[in-house]
């Protein structure tokens, strides 16, 4: 009789420290951009720690003086990143705001040619308003994403 109930409590166990890995593994899946958020923050917090204890030990500063020290070089080294890639960005950007359409078009044309895209075409509605009827200013906006590739298609 012992016997079976060590081994029921052995099972019970094991049932529970699988349940447990598998609660630890769901909340790690849906909440990982917190994690994430969380080790950037700690992450940060030791870079700032370090450099800083580094700095006051070879210029034999205070510590609150060497850590700005370091913000203001982290700062200095965003903000020549963000002027030497800036414009490169933005003819990126421009020059993807001239192909998109054409590629849209493009892309238009291949799908009006097949069977299924023709079905698709002919029942899709032209205007947002058909689209989503007379439903609050919400669900307008959030419809607004699906219909602008709509509104490209159909020029």
């Amino acid at each position: 009789m012992t016997e079976n109930n060590n081994f029921n409590s052995k099972i019970a166990k094991a049932v529970f420290i699988a349940l447990l890995i598998l609660s630890g593994f769901a909340l790690i899946v849906f909440h990982l951009n917190y994690f994430l958020l969380l080790f950037a923050g700690i992450f940060l917090a030791v870079v700032l720690n370090s450099s800083s204890n580094w700095i006051s030990k070879k210029l034999k500063t205070k510590y609150g003086l060497s850590l700005v020290l370091v913000i203001l070089i982290i700062l200095g080294v965003l903000t020549a990143m963000i002027l030497f890639i800036g414009p490169s960005i933005a003819e990126q950007v421009n020059e993807m705001s001239e192909t998109l359409p054409k590629s849209l078009l493009i892309l238009k044309e291949k799908i009006v040619h097949t069977e299924m895209g023709q079905k698709i075409f002919d029942e899709v509605p032209y205007k947002r308003e058909d689209l989503i009827g007379n439903k609050g200013e919400r669900s307008q906006k959030s419809l607004d994403s699906f219909h602008l590739p709509s509104v490209y298609l159909r020029i």
